[in-house]
C-alpha cells in the first residue's frame, strides 16, 4: 500500500475532525437580560494569610464546616436504585471523614447540553453501572433507551498531607458523541466506497472521534491553613488529554509553572465552579459562560442522597449525589489483571509509588490494573480511568502521579515547593488507611 494515498485520506479525516470539533465553541455566549435566569454571583474567597513558620493546625478539627447559606436544593426526587448507592454504614470512619471533605468542596457544574431534548440525556452525568452492569461495551446502546434511568452522580477521592486536601472528581458519561457524527460517518463511507478499505477496520475506528464511555474529572487543591478556615486555592480539569490550571483568589503563594495561561477559579459558597462542555464533556473552569435556547445549560449542584433521575428535571438546575472511586472504579481496577467487560486495557504501575514517603507495602505495590475503560462502539477502549489520565502540556508527567501523588502536582505545575510531603491519608499507598488490605485477584 502506497503512503501517499493513505497520508492524503488521514488529512482529509482530520481535517473534518477539526471543522466538527469547532463547533462546540468554548466562549462565552451572550444572551439578552429576559432570557438569562436570576442568579446570585459567587461569593469570593477571602485572601490568604501567610502561615507562619511552622505552620500550626488550628484548636478545632478542620473538618468541621459550617454549611449556612449554602444554595437550597430542589424537593427530592424518587429514591435511586439500591445499585447505585453506597450506604454510610459501608465507609470506616476515616472514609467517612474524607467524604465530608468531598462532600463540602464537591463542585458546581455548570453543564452545556446540546442536540435534541432526548439527545440531552447523553449529556447527563451519571454513573457508570446506571444500567446494572459493570459490563463496558453495551453502554453506547443502553444510554439511548428510556427503560434505563439516568441518575445525577459524579464519582470522588480524597488524598490528605499535612497541608492540603487533594480532591479527585470524575463525571461519567455513557457517550463521547457529537451532534455531526452522522455526517462524518457518510464522509468515512464515501471514502471508502471509492479507494477501498485502505486503513482496515482497525485503523476505521481509530478514524473516528467519538467513542462509547466517556470519563472526565477535576483535581481540587484546598488550603487546610486558609485564612477563615479551609477553602480551594488551585485546581486542574480534564480536557481531552490537557490538565487545565486554574488558580483562586486567595492563591498567593501559588503560580502556574507549565501548561497554557490558567483561569481564575471561581467559587460559590467555597464550591469551585467548573464549566462542562456538552457532547466531549471537557471540563474547565467556569468563565460565566451563558445558557442559550439552542445549548443550554444545566447547573447541578451536591445535595446529599439527592440525585435526579433525567427525566424529572425541571428548570435549569439540578443536584446530584457523590460516589466513591476507591469502593467502585479503584476496586474493581485492582481485581483486573487482564482486559475484560469493564476494562479493555491493562497498566502496569509496578512498585514504583512505593517510593512516596510514608507508602506502605503491599498496598503500594500497585503493579497490574485496569486502565481504558471497555467499550466497543467507534472508537475502542478511548476512556481512561483517572490513573490514566495524561496531560500533553506536561508529557513527562509520570503515568498515574496525578492521582496516587498529587503532591507532585503542586510542585510541577504550581510551583509549591516548600509544602510538607508528608501524606495523612492516602488509602491507594497504604497511608493512613487501617482498612488497607492486599487485593485479590479475580479471573478477568
Amino acid at each position: 500500500m502506497s503512503r501517499f494515498p493513505a497520508l492524503l485520506v488521514l488529512a482529509v479525516l482530520l481535517a473534518f475532525a477539526a471543522s466538527a470539533a469547532a463547533q462546540e465553541d468554548w466562549s462565552p455566549r451572550y444572551v439578552p437580560p429576559q432570557q438569562q435566569p436570576p442568579q446570585p454571583p459567587p461569593s469570593p474567597p477571602q485572601p490568604a494569610a501567610a502561615p507562619s513558620e511552622p505552620r500550626k493546625p488550628p484548636e478545632k478539627p478542620v473538618r468541621e464546616f459550617n454549611e449556612e447559606g449554602s444554595t437550597p436544593s430542589p424537593s427530592p426526587p424518587p429514591a435511586p436504585p439500591p445499585a447505585a448507592r453506597t450506604p454510610a454504614s459501608t465507609l470506616s470512619q476515616r472514609e467517612q471523614e474524607m467524604r465530608d471533605i468531598a462532600e463540602r468542596f464537591a463542585p458546581v457544574l455548570h453543564h452545556r447540553m446540546a442536540g435534541t431534548e432526548e439527545e440531552h440525556r447523553f449529556d447527563y452525568p451519571t454513573n457508570f453501572d446506571f444500567d446494572g452492569d459493570w459490563t463496558g461495551n453495551n453502554n453506547w446502546a443502553n444510554a439511548a433507551n428510556p427503560k434505563y434511568k439516568l441518575w445525577s452522580y459524579v464519582y470522588y477521592s480524597v488524598i490528605e498531607s499535612e497541608d492540603h486536601y487533594f480532591i479527585h472528581y470524575a463525571v461519567y458519561h455513557p457517550r463521547d458523541w457529537s451532534v455531526v457524527q452522522s455526517s462524518y460517518d457518510s464522509i468515512l463511507d464515501k471514502i471508502q466506497g471509492k479507494v477501498g478499505d485502505i486503513f482496515g477496520e482497525g485503523a476505521r475506528q481509530e478514524a473516528e472521534f467519538d467513542h462509547e464511555n466517556d470519563l472526565e474529572g477535576a483535581l481540587v487543591i484546598v488550603d487546610k491553613w486558609a485564612e477563615g478556615g479551609p477553602q480551594p486555592v488551585a485546581a486542574e480539569t480534564v480536557a481531552h488529554n490537557h490538565l487545565l490550571r486554574s488558580l483562586g483568589a486567595s492563591a498567593t503563594d501559588l503560580r502556574i509553572t507549565s501548561g497554557e495561561r490558567g483561569q481564575r477559579l471561581q467559587l460559590e459558597d467555597g464550591h469551585p465552579i467548573f464549566y462542562v462542555e456538552s457532547q466531549k464533556h471537557g471540563i474547565r473552569a467556569w468563565t460565566d459562560e451563558e445558557s442559550t435556547e439552542k445549548e443550554p445549560i444545566l447547573v447541578l449542584r451536591f445535595a446529599k442522597d439527592r440525585p435526579v433521575e433525567f427525566s424529572k428535571v425541571r428548570g435549569d438546575t439540578a443536584t446530584y449525589e457523590l460516589i466513591p472511586i476507591a469502593k467502585t472504579w479503584w476496586k474493581r481496577a485492582r481485581e483486573t489483571r487482564a482486559p475484560n467487560l469493564t476494562f479493555g486495557t491493562v497498566v502496569d504501575f509496578g512498585d514504583r509509588f512505593c517510593e512516596v514517603p510514608g507508602a506502605r507495602r503491599p498496598a503500594c505495590a500497585l503493579g497490574t490494573v485496569g486502565g481504558a475503560i471497555r467499550g466497543d462502539a467507534l472508537r475502542p477502549n478511548a476512556a481512561f480511568a483517572p490513573w490514566g489520565w495524561i496531560d500533553l502540556d506536561d508529557k513527562e508527567l509520570p503515568l498515574g502521579a496525578w492521582f496516587f501523588d498529587p503532591i507532585l502536582i503542586l510542585k510541577r505545575h504550581f510551583g509549591l515547593f516548600d509544602t510538607r510531603e508528608k501524606y495523612l491519608y492516602n488509602p491507594y499507598l497504604g497511608i493512613g488507611d487501617s482498612d488497607s488490605e492486599p487485593r485479590k485477584a479475580t479471573t478477568p
